[in-house]
């Protein structure tokens, strides 16, 4: 398989991640918030791909756009303050000892999986441009 076939699957699994973090965003919005991630995280990594033909081993979304950047591709509508606090979610949604007085699943509200959703929409959005 090529790595172009291999970044539209990444993209495609974003997508999907994407739309399972609004299916959760109500209900179990902590889960909507680290699938956000999930999709946002998946997304640069396909334009990596594309781009470089490697998957860069890092859960660091500021990181994988300063690669992109490092490469000259530009993530129009994206805001870098919007990845990190993104960023922070991989681990604040998922581990039981990652915030100091609450767990996850009580901590994160509807609001909180909904800033993370809109942040991840507009990284796939920027990728797919550049596509």
């Amino acid at each position: 398989m090529s790595a172009t076939d291999d970044a539209w699957r990444w993209l495609e699994q974003a997508r999907i991640d994407l739309d399972a973090a609004r299916s959760n965003k109500t209900r179990h919005p902590y889960v909507a918030c680290f699938l956000a991630h999930q999709a946002a995280e998946k997304a640069l990594k396909a334009a990596l791909l594309a781009r470089s033909g490697m998957v860069a081993r890092t859960h660091s979304l500021s990181r994988l756009e300063q690669m992109l950047q490092d490469m000259g591709v530009v993530l129009q509508g994206v805001r870098h303050r919007a990845l990190r606090d993104l960023e922070r979610l991989h681990g604040e949604a998922r581990y039981p000892d990652a915030l100091p007085d609450d767990i996850p699943g009580r901590y994160f509200r509807e609001e909180d999986a909904e800033e993370a959703i809109s942040i991840a929409a507009s990284v796939l959005s920027a990728v797919e441009r550049i596509f």
